[in-house]
């Protein structure tokens, strides 16, 4: 977690931004909650980069430009060069297309440097690069953490949220991409074998400017973003490179292949997206509010209709002179959720592990957020405790801007080296709440991402209703079961409609005039693909002569030839949900 309380951050005239006891920025050798130098600024307008005669970035806006002489800036990024292509529309309605990566030297004072450019006209909004955490505990109890055999002993989190009633309903679509921003995924493993797409991985690096300022040629380090090859663990490798294999597993390891456990979803794809760096120790798990908004564009770039962020980082609006100046801590993250969100992704996030209460949008110094949970898009997730039968909240799970809880606590899933293990924190209730959304878009796949959370909310589980219970809890336990349940009974089952042929109707024609024949069957209501298929009876003509296509309901045959009693058959047709209608037919032939 963040080793430096930001709330204890102060401004004072003279002396610029401070801690207390004061302790000046560019002197201070403490652990800041940001990367130091890089800063993040949306303009009102696109700007156009080019450099002063002593050498420093500017944009020819004269305001703009006093500021960026005074700190000196090295360099100006577009946010989106390294992002490919976006959606136009989405982009430009939360701003992407104005926003811009700006490089100081590192012992400049980059929050000052922030706060004038936030009274700057020409600027719309700035932020730090803040960084962010994983939302994962593992237990301390040895027994916790051993590997073993697939039982529903070890899963008995699937009882209280009633998956195996949903499953009857439905078990996912490969249509639907859940994407994992998260570490990585070892797709190697065998529970996890052909579900898993491998995207680019989103790295923090150390590049190099070459600076004339003043006439002396400085080389300057500065840290960015890159989309690098796919990251897919091999060994030896730190031990916290689990925590994606296992958010992966808890979404969807493989069914009924007599391995391990099984996730909620059988049949979605999971799209990984490793934004994690490696820092000071091997389970020091960290990355920053750029690299996961980075994260976020790529997944709904690359198709992902539910995005699971098993991560987190306090934040709030940071304020100087009455707040008429002000910084908000993770702006890429949240222009990229507001992109997602316009693009109809579901976004879900853990609310973390702190044993706090986290603050809706924006939260303040004295009452921070969680981003991503606490962007009002994002669903937020707490975790309960397998010792209260997951009635209860785990005894480290946050609490406050809490939209649905989930069991958190002993949860069995795919880890490394092929194999199991137990592990706890909203990191591991969050996928289930991802799971879960796309099952219910596997059913209704134009659903609004506050659709699918109203679906998942009306039908949790209460686990009270009190303002403490709220903050706990949100609307209740995730129930998979009700969920599904409830909506598949929301529509009628198909029905099979025919112009003739059906009981109190004339008979169908199958030949006449000695001329080839056909027939179109249709359905009603239910949820589309259809699938057509005979399950009892005869067809009309020689034996193997008709023919029916049975995606389409589409029949037809040779001239038959027959002046004697018709054919009757059966005809069913079964929708996306497995619901399904079973309708007699008479066809006769005749000149």
């Amino acid at each position: 977690m963040l080793e430096t309380d930001f709330s204890s951050l102060i401004f004072i005239d003279g002396q610029g931004y401070t801690f207390t006891p004061q302790i000046s920025l560019k002197e201070s050798n403490l652990s800041l909650p940001f990367v130091q130098g890089l800063a993040i600024v949306k303009f009102k307008t696109v700007i156009t980069k080019s450099f002063s005669e002593e050498g420093y970035a500017v944009v020819g806006l004269e305001s703009t430009d006093l500021i960026l002489k005074k700190y000196e800036c090295g360099e100006i990024f577009p946010i989106s060069d390294s992002l490919g292509e976006l959606d136009t529309e989405a982009s430009s309605a939360v701003g992407l297309d104005r926003t811009y990566l700006l490089v100081f030297k590192e012992d400049r004072d980059i929050l000052e440097a922030l706060f004038e450019l936030s009274a700057d006209p020409n600027v719309e909004s700035v932020s730090l690069n803040n960084f962010v955490d994983s939302s994962e505990t593992v237990p301390n109890d040895p027994a916790a953490n051993k590997y073993g055999g697939f039982g529903r002993e070890q899963v008995k989190y699937l009882d209280p949220i009633r998956a195996y009633d949903g499953w009857d309903i439905t078990k996912g679509s490969p249509d639907i991409t859940i994407a994992v921003i998260d570490t990585g995924i070892d797709d190697g493993h065998p529970d996890l074998a052909g579900r898993v797409i491998q995207g680019p991985s989103i790295r923090l690096v150390t590049d190099t400017l070459f600076l004339v300022w003043d006439k002396t040629i400085l080389v300057v380090p500065y840290l960015k973003t890159v989309l690098g090859p796919s990251f897919i663990p091999k060994l030896p490798l730190y031990y916290s490179s689990f925590h994606g294999t296992h958010v992966a597993g808890i979404i969807g390891a493989t069914a009924n292949n007599s391995l391990g456990g099984v996730g909620l979803n059988w049949n979605s794809k999971i799209l990984s997206i490793p934004v994690f760096d490696y820092w000071a120790s091997e389970n020091d798990l960290r990355t920053t509010d750029l690299q996961v908004g980075t994260g976020i564009l790529e997944a709904a770039r690359r198709g992902a209709k539910v995005i699971n962020m098993s991560l987190g980082g306090e934040g709030f609006f940071i304020c100087q002179l009455g707040c008429l100046r002000t910084i908000f801590s993770h702006q890429t993250e949240k222009d990229a959720v507001a992109y997602a969100y316009a693009k109809r992704i579901v976004l879900v996030a853990s609310a973390g592990n702190e044993t706090k209460k986290i603050s809706p949008f924006p939260g303040t110094a004295e009452a921070p957020g969680a981003y991503p949970a606490s962007f009002p898009e994002v669903i937020s997730v707490s975790a309960l405790s397998y010792g209260w039968s997951y009635n209860q909240l785990t005894y480290f799970s946050n609490y406050g801007k809490v939209d649905v809880a989930a069991p958190g606590d002993l949860i069995y899933s795919t880890t490394l080296q092929n194999s199991y293990i137990y592990a706890a924190g909203t990191s591991m209730a969050a996928p289930m709440v991802s799971a879960l959304a796309g099952l219910v878009l596997s059913l209704r796949p134009e659903l609004h991402p506050s659709i699918v959370k109203e679906k998942i909310c009306n039908n949790a589980t209460s686990l009270g209703t009190t303002a403490a219970a709220i903050e706990k809890y949100g609307c209740g336990r995730l129930n998979v079961g009700n969920t599904l349940i409830t909506m598949n009974s929301e529509f009628p089952p198909p029905q099979i409609t025919s112009n003739c042929g059906a009981p109190g109707q004339p008979a169908c024609w199958a030949g006449m005039y000695l001329a080839p024949w056909s027939h179109q069957f249709t359905a009603t209501d239910g949820l589309p693909p259809y699938t057509w298929s005979v399950v009892s009876g005869r067809l009309p003509g020689a034996a193997g002569s008709t023919q029916y296509n049975t995606n389409t309901g589409y029949m037809w045959g040779p001239a038959t030839f027959w002046w004697g009693p018709g054919w009757t058959f059966e005809m069913k047709v079964t929708d996306a949900r497995g619901n399904s209608d079973i309708r007699s037919f008479y066809f006769i032939s005749t000149l």
